[in-house]
């Protein structure tokens, strides 16, 4: 998951706390008693705080250039309350995934469910124990590094899968073009050359040009990116598959939730039966393997101690270790806790749990909480798939820019040479460093010979 695919180095400073070292922290909040105790709190925790006293405050500082790492927003303010401002937040360019947690003392669900509406990451009821609000933000900071880091390897990955793509589909068409043409130029020398032999060279020179072109037309078009694994450990673009836009889910509809147990821990067949009658379809851990791309979150049952939930993440992490998948949302499900009190969700939040609900809770609430945690993470991962599309974009502009063009340039040239004019191996030559120039930029390609051409990401 999110926390466990990081080395250990990586854990020992979240749970030190220097991973969140220095990270700005916006805070809003018209009542100054609340802004002084999370300021000093955050500050004494290692964290920089910049705060506002209303939610047109803070979208000012935000739209003159301040750029926080996450927001605490509360939610009661004059002027622009924070739902209001969350809203804002998600249209303003570079913010659109800051990680926003709401402090609210409205705690009726239909106020819970339009915070996660406007794409507020959490929320905070008050009164609050502050290591509940520093945990939960601990929490959002670690998935917005992750969530970097799955870009930057996705990014990578797409520009290497592109070039691969290129260069092994428009290597073989233009190989076999360039053959029929060095046949013709040994014919002709050889004074072998019968007119029927001429037209059937130029006819596969021909289609073997159309095919280039088909090609890297398709290359242009490109509407996802869909991975095809080679047996020499290699990924390239599937070409057919990319071409073939991706069927649109409901976003508040949870195809598969995977509910995980600790070995001897009983299963909750209620809760299960009340899933399954609000539209889920659940997937125990034993069939998981089947189903790793599809599952939209994982709910942690009968789970209450960091010593059973980390066996279950640990056996789990691997099935969406690689750029192209983002490892599910998890929820645990908690014994409840006395109030005034920090809840015993806070050790695992710090570990590798997205989100935590006390026992006794409401149906409702719980469904309100799996349906937005599944539409920000398909949100995210529509994010990371635009973004891989525009890397391998990017590729094929600097790497096939007027290519298609010098391919129709080929095939015009053709129609001089289907009538045997005198000159004709002078014709040949010319034509074959016409050839050459598009083999060149397919040999660029092979040896990723493309300026700024980025290595994978590491880690």
């Amino acid at each position: 998951m999110s926390g466990t695919e990081t080395t250990a180095g990586q854990s020992a400073a979240w749970q030190e706390g220097e991973f969140f070292r220095d990270r700005l922290i916006l805070v809003v909040d018209d009542e100054p008693f609340n802004v002084d105790l999370l300021r000093f709190e955050l500050e004494d925790r290692g964290f920089q705080v910049v705060t506002a006293e209303d939610g047109v405050e803070a979208l000012d500082l935000l739209k003159d250039g301040a750029r926080p790492d996450l927001a605490l927003l509360d939610v009661m303010m004059p002027r622009l309350d924070g739902f209001g401002l969350t809203r804002e937040i998600r249209h303003l360019e570079g913010l659109e995934q800051l990680p926003i947690i709401l402090l609210t003392a409205k705690s009726e669900l239909e106020d819970k469910a339009e915070g996660f509406a406007a794409r507020a990451d959490d929320y905070v009821l008050k009164p609050f124990h502050i290591d509940d609000v520093v945990a939960r933000v601990e929490v959002q900071l670690r998935i917005a590094g992750y969530l970097k880091r799955r870009r930057v390897q996705a990014e990578a990955l797409s520009r290497i899968a592109m070039v691969g793509a290129a260069a092994h589909e428009l290597a073989q068409p233009l190989a076999g073009a360039s053959g029929y043409l060095q046949l013709l130029q040994a014919g002709l020398e050889r004074q072998t050359l019968d007119p029927a032999a001429y037209a059937e060279r130029l006819g596969r020179i021909h289609s073997c040009l159309v095919k280039t072109r088909d090609i890297a037309t398709r290359l242009e078009q490109l509407e996802r990116v869909a991975l095809e694994d080679y047996p020499c450990g290699a990924q390239i673009i599937s070409l057919q598959e990319s071409a073939r836009p991706e069927t649109a889910r409901d976003p508040d509809d949870p195809r598969l939730v995977l509910l995980a147990a600790e070995a001897g821990v009983g299963r909750d067949a209620a809760l299960e039966r009340d899933l399954v009658l609000h539209g889920a379809e659940l997937v125990r851990e034993e069939t998981v393997a089947e189903h790793a791309a599809e599952v939209d979150l994982v709910l942690l049952s009968c789970l209450d101690r960091l010593d059973h939930v980390k066996p279950v993440l640990e056996r789990l992490a691997t099935l969406w270790d690689t750029p192209h998948l983002l490892s599910p949302p998890v929820l645990a499900l908690l014994p409840g806790q006395s109030i005034g009190r920090a809840t015993p969700g806070v050790e695992l939040l710090r570990s590798s749990v997205d989100d935590v609900l006390q026992r006794p809770f409401r149906l409702e609430e719980l469904l309100i909480r799996i349906r937005s945690r599944v539409r920000l993470q398909r949100l995210r991962l529509g994010d990371l798939r635009l973004q891989s599309l525009g890397a391998a974009q990017d590729i094929r502009r600097r790497a096939l820019d007027g290519f298609v063009e010098k391919v129709d340039h080929c095939l015009a040239s053709l129609a001089r040479l289907e009538a045997r004019p005198d000159g004709l191996a002078d014709l040949l030559a010319e034509y074959a460093c016409q050839l050459d120039g598009l083999t060149g930029t397919v040999r660029r390609l092979q040896a990723r010979n493309i300026p700024g051409f980025p290595e994978p990401a590491q880690g």
